[in-house]
């Protein structure tokens, strides 16, 4: 399984990295080389990593090596549970006038995104959802400590990295 960040030339991605202020607009998983699973505008879904790669940038990624069965057995139950879920555009924009008011008057984020829609994702929200303890036992209580929908991609990936990056089960 690869953990990634991407970027692309599209409105949308020049739009979330300038409200952010970072350098990626994107969080995805790889599963088996091949297959993406991440939330865009179109909401949650499925997409080939070749194809992906034509059209964004990766900015970050992280391989966590896991046996064949563990990650199917990671894979199926998170996508079971999250596939097709809408776009949280309402949790997006909350994120997005937070992270406003965080850069330009230091207000801290809030510790819940309160226009965050019920069974809709956001790509960063999406990357707190998978059951983490499949592949780590205890991550899932150790996440708790931050809230997937207050968190940007460049966040998402600095957290999960910490915990996964010289981790082999």
């Amino acid at each position: 399984m690869k953990l990634v960040t991407s970027k692309n030339k599209k409105f949308g991605s020049k739009f979330i990295r300038f409200i952010t202020g970072e350098e990626e607009s994107h969080f995805l998983f790889v599963f088996d080389k091949s297959l993406v699973f991440h939330s865009n505008f179109q909401g949650t879904g499925l997409a080939w990593w070749n194809h992906y790669l034509r059209q964004h940038e990766i900015v970050w990624s992280l391989d966590v090596n896991l046996p064949p069965h563990i990650e199917e057995a990671f894979y199926m139950s998170f996508v079971d549970k999250y596939y097709g879920q809408p776009y949280d555009f309402m949790g997006a924009l909350y994120l997005g006038v937070r992270m406003i008011m965080f850069r330009c008057l230091s207000v801290p984020l809030p510790d819940k995104n309160l226009w965050g829609l019920p069974n809709n994702t956001f790509c960063s929200e999406l990357s707190f959802k998978p059951d983490w303890d499949l592949i780590k036992p205890g991550l899932n209580e150790k996440l708790k400590n931050f809230v997937g929908d207050m968190v940007t991609p460049r966040r998402a990936r600095s957290i999960l990295d910490l915990e996964l990056r010289n981790y082999e089960r």
